[in-house]
C-alpha cells in the first residue's frame, strides 16, 4: 500500500483504466459520493477518480454530483465514465451552480447504496481507505459515521502539514465544540443516519461541520481511524479563502447558530469568534503560519 504521495501520484499516473468486469470483481456495497464544479482542475479531479478506482475495496455506486455548467473537457471525461462504466458510474446535473450543501444533500438522497463515501474532485484517497472503514462498520454495527486524518500537500506534492482528529466518541465530542471534528473527504458515513439528522444544509464553508455537530447532537456514535487515509489538496488558495469580511462574517453565523441551539457555550462561542479574527483579518503568510502553529501537525 503507497502511503509515500510522491509513489501513490506516480502510480496514479500510470494507473491504466480497467474494464468494468475488472472493476467490479473488487467491489462492495457502497457509493462514493464525488461532487465536482466549474472551478475544480480536470487533472486533479482525474486523479481523485482514479485513486478510488485503486482501492483494494472499490465502491459499486461512483455519484458524480455536477453542480451546474463545467468546462467542456471534464464533460468530455465524465462522459468517457458512463459510458465504460455504465453500471457503476452515475451522474446527476444541476441545471445552474446551487452550492455544496443542497448538491451534497441531493447525492446522499440519490444514492444507492446505505454506507456513503465522501470523496472530494481534487483529494487523493489511499489504496486502503475504503477497507478500512468498512471495517470499522463490520465490527460496529452501532456505527453512524467513521473519518480519519489527513495529510495536506502543495502543488508539488509534499506533504506540508497533518490535520490530526481524536479517535474516540468522548474526544470526538469534546473537540466538536471547538472545530470540526472529522476531515470531510475522509468520511463515510450512513444514508438513513445522515438523513436523520437533516442532511446537509446551504451554509457555504461550514456545510459538513454543520451537519456533523447535528449528528453527534442526536447522539449519533462516530469514530475516526488514526491513520492519514486521504491526501489533501492544500494549495496557498486554501488559505486565502478562510480569510476576509465575509468568511467571518459566515463564521459567526454559524457559530451563533451553534450558541442558540445549546451545542456550545458563551465561553466557547467568545473563544472561536476570536481565533476567528485574528487568523482571518491576518495577512495570508501570517495566517498559514498561524494555521501550522495551532491548527495543524508537522
Amino acid at each position: 500500500m503507497s502511503t509515500d504521495i510522491k509513489v501513490l501520484v506516480n502510480e496514479i499516473e500510470n494507473y491504466l483504466w480497467p474494464t468494468e468486469e475488472e472493476y467490479r470483481k473488487s467491489c462492495a456495497d457502497f457509493t462514493a459520493l464525488l461532487p465536482v464544479y466549474i472551478h475544480d482542475d480536470l487533472n486533479h479531479f482525474m486523479m481523485a477518480v482514479k485513486s478510488v478506482f485503486k482501492n483494494t475495496v472499490k465502491p459499486a455506486e461512483i455519484l458524480i454530483m455536477q453542480d451546474g455548467p463545467v468546462h467542456e473537457n471534464m464533460i468530455v471525461f465524465i462522459d468517457f465514465l458512463i459510458k465504460k462504466y455504465p453500471h457503476i458510474l452515475h451522474h446527476i446535473s444541476n441545471q445552474k451552480n446551487q452550492g455544496l450543501g443542497y448538491t451534497a444533500a441531493k447525492g446522499v438522497l440519490s444514492a444507492k447504496f446505505e454506507i456513503i463515501a465522501r470523496v472530494d474532485a481534487d483529494d487523493l484517497s489511499t489504496e486502503d481507505r475504503f477497507a478500512k472503514q468498512l471495517q470499522c462498520f463490520c465490527e460496529d454495527a452501532q456505527l453512524d459515521i467513521v473519518g480519519s486524518n489527513i495529510a495536506e500537500f502543495n502543488d508539488d506534492y509534499e506533504i506540508q502539514t497533518h490535520r490530526t482528529v481524536p479517535s474516540t466518541a468522548t474526544d470526538i465530542d469534546h473537540f466538536s465544540k471547538m472545530r470540526s471534528p472529522f476531515n470531510h473527504p475522509s468520511v463515510m458515513y450512513k444514508k438513513e443516519s445522515v438523513i436523520r439528522a437533516g442532511n446537509y444544509a446551504d451554509i457555504q464553508h461550514f456545510e459538513d461541520y454543520d451537519l456533523f455537530v447535528r449528528m453527534l447532537a442526536q447522539g449519533q456514535k462516530a469514530k475516526n481511524v488514526a491513520q492519514n487515509l486521504v491526501f489533501m489538496r492544500a494549495p496557498e488558495s486554501m488559505y486565502e479563502r478562510r480569510g476576509g469580511a465575509e468568511y467571518v462574517r459566515k463564521y459567526i453565523s454559524f457559530r451563533k447558530k451553534l450558541l442558540h441551539t445549546g451545542y456550545i457555550a458563551k465561553k466557547e462561542y467568545l473563544f472561536s469568534i476570536l481565533g476567528s479574527l485574528l487568523t482571518s483579518y491576518s495577512p495570508v503568510f501570517v495566517r498559514k503560519i498561524l494555521y501550522r502553529l495551532f491548527l495543524r501537525k508537522n
